[in-house]
């Protein structure tokens, strides 16, 4: 075997030298950042002796006797769980409809992702728009049916307002379930479904002896990428309700948005995304662990 000479070793590293900077530069230290800031009283509004004054975890024991910050904690993990839930289950569901053949099956495809391509500010005016309590045209087709008498101000009722941005989100994020999904189930040989059939399965026991064992893969990344997706989700929430009513809608990351931004108290904002990050990671170890549970015949 040739021996490389010294600076034919260290040429791949020279390589990835920019990679590591860039990745260093934009991820690592923000993340570094952020942490030194959370122990700190960091008020862009104070004067500047009084900036950055070490705290500790001051700003991590204010935030849990903060009232808003546990309500935001509860809406927070509704938000993802209903949300990523409805959006798999709709997409699977949409996935199965767009594997059959039918006519116009590759338009309907591409009007599928129409959701998912809009930027979330649109989806949110257009949605605030058809939710309107005045003039919307949800109210509309519902008084058109008989459903209800009197128009109802989706997005301005305390009962009804989370439910609408979670119906929003779902509607935006389903489309990536569903187009994951419908790759994952093209790639299904066709000869399991034949030997299922003659084996006399059913189609409900096809599609969980078949289909599923092939699809968990894409529903776990899928899954993980929504809940990281979903969680800092912030502009959807803030175009529709900014929070409201009172504080009904207003999420971690959106907390975390207008501490920062509103009130320039960049230390509390820091220490509430530390603690969001945690949910997160939470949460995705929760779902890998039930996923590789269910692998192993545990549930």
């Amino acid at each position: 075997m040739v021996e490389l000479k010294k600076s034919q070793k260290w040429y791949p590293y020279v390589l990835i030298l920019p990679t590591f900077l860039a990745i260093g530069i934009i991820l690592l230290y923000p993340m570094f950042k952020g942490l030194m800031l959370s122990f700190q009283n960091y008020i862009l509004s104070k004067p500047v002796p009084k900036n950055e004054r070490f705290i500790g975890l001051g700003n991590y024991i204010e935030m849990f006797k903060d009232p808003i910050f546990l309500i935001s904690l509860k809406k927070t993990a509704y938000w993802i769980v209903f949300s990523v839930g409805l959006q798999a289950l709709m997409g699977l569901l949409v996935a199965l409809v767009l594997d059959q053949k039918f006519p116009l099956r590759a338009l309907v495809r591409g009007l599928v992702l129409i959701p998912w391509v809009l930027p979330s500010v649109v989806s949110a005016l257009l949605w605030s728009w058809i939710l309107d309590g005045t003039y919307g045209l949800f109210n509309d087709w519902l008084m058109r049916l008989h459903i209800i008498n009197q128009n109802i101000p989706w997005l301005a009722n305390p009962k009804t307002a989370f439910g609408s941005v979670i119906a929003t989100n779902v509607w935006k994020g389903f489309p990536f379930f569903a187009i994951s999904f419908l790759a994952g189930l093209q790639a299904i040989p066709k000869n399991l479904y034949e030997a299922a059939e003659i084996d006399g399965a059913n189609m409900w026991q096809r599609f969980w002896a078949v289909t599923m064992p092939h699809l968990k893969p894409i529903l776990i990344t899928s899954t993980v990428l929504r809940i990281i997706w979903t969680a800092n989700t912030t502009d959807l929430i803030f175009t529709m309700t900014q929070g409201g009513p009172g504080y009904t809608t207003n999420v971690l990351a959106l907390y975390t948005y207008l501490k920062a931004w509103s009130e320039l108290n960049f230390g509390y904002s820091s220490a509430m995304a530390i603690i969001l990050m945690g949910i997160i990671i939470v949460f995705i170890s929760i779902y890998i662990r039930l996923i590789n549970k269910s692998r192993e015949g545990g549930i």
